[in-house]
């Protein structure tokens, strides 16, 4: 997970890298992940890879971009496709304006 700018902190970048192709890559996430009715489904994409080593081995590394996040605000979220999900994982966003500093 990336945060896009220094300008624009109200925007997460999630990756991940999956073996196989798939349809589509996709995000599902929301301040409370047990209210399925409120959860967000973002689309973003997929990238072949395939690396220089002697086997030349593949992956597809995905991109979703989470925009207009709320400051200061836990939220859920799940990545996958028609293939499979991943776990549930969590995040917080920074708080509005820039007296903060940056703890992982």
């Amino acid at each position: 997970m990336q945060f896009l700018s220094q300008d624009n902190l109200s925007d997460i970048v999630v990756t991940w890298s999956t073996r196989d192709a798939t349809n589509q890559s996709v995000v599902l996430y929301g301040e409370n992940y047990a209210d399925a009715k409120s959860l967000v489904n973002v689309t973003g994409d997929a990238r072949r890879f395939v690396d220089g080593g002697r086997k030349q081995h593949t992956q597809y590394i995905h991109k979703v971009t989470l925009r207009f996040l709320k400051p200061q605000t836990r939220y859920e979220y799940s990545c996958g496709s028609e293939l499979g999900w991943s776990a549930r994982f969590s995040f917080t966003t920074p708080p509005a304006g820039s007296d903060w500093q940056p703890s992982l």
